[in-house]
C-alpha cells in the first residue's frame, strides 16, 4: 500500500500541477477573448471570469489526479505481487580442486602484478609503449629499412 501511495504521489502531483497551470492559462485566455462586461450584475451571480480563475485550474488538477489514481489502481491489479524476502539456497560446498585452482590463480595474479611493478631501485618507470633495449637486435629488425 505504501508503494502505491508513493507511486501516486510521484506520478499524480506533477500531472496535477501541470494541468493546474494549463487551466490557469486557459482561464486567462477565456478572459481575454470574452472581453469586458459593462452591464450591471444585479443578481449577485459571480461573473464568468471570476469563476474560471479558480475553478478551471482546480477542476483540471483534480481530474488529472483522479485519472492517475485510476490508472495506478489498474496497474497494481495487473502487476504480479512480488514475494517478500525469498530464502537463500544453502551454500554449495566448494570442491577441493576448485579451492586449489582459486589459490593458484591468486598466486599467478600476484606474481604478474609484482612483475609489472617497477622496482624500488628504478623510481621512474619507462614511458608507456617503450620497447626494451635489445628487442630489435634479437628479432633481426635492427637494420631493416622502412
Amino acid at each position: 500500500m505504501r508503494a502505491f501511495a508513493i507511486r501516486v504521489l510521484k506520478n499524480g502531483l506533477p500531472v496535477a500541477a501541470l494541468l493546474a497551470l494549463l487551466g490557469y492559462g486557459l482561464a486567462q485566455m477565456a478572459e481575454m477573448m470574452g472581453g469586458k462586461a459593462d452591464r450591471p450584475n444585479p443578481d449577485g451571480v459571480p461573473e464568468m471570469r471570476e469563476v474560471l480563475q479558480y475553478r478551471l485550474p482546480l477542476t483540471m488538477a483534480a481530474w488529472g489526479l483522479g485519472i492517475v489514481v485510476a490508472f495506478e489502481v489498474l496497474f497494481s491489479l495487473w502487476r504480479p505481487t512480488v514475494p517478500a524476502a525469498a530464502t537463500k539456497p544453502a551454500a554449495v560446498p566448494v570442491d577441493e580442486a576448485e579451492q586449489l585452482l582459486m589459490k593458484l590463480l591468486e598466486e599467478a595474479d600476484a606474481a604478474e602484478f609484482a612483475r609489472r611493478m617497477p622496482s624500488p631501485a628504478d623510481p621512474t618507470p619507462p614511458p608507456r609503449g617503450a620497447v626494451p633495449a635489445g628487442h630489435f637486435a634479437d628479432s633481426g629488425l635492427a637494420n631493416t629499412p622502412r
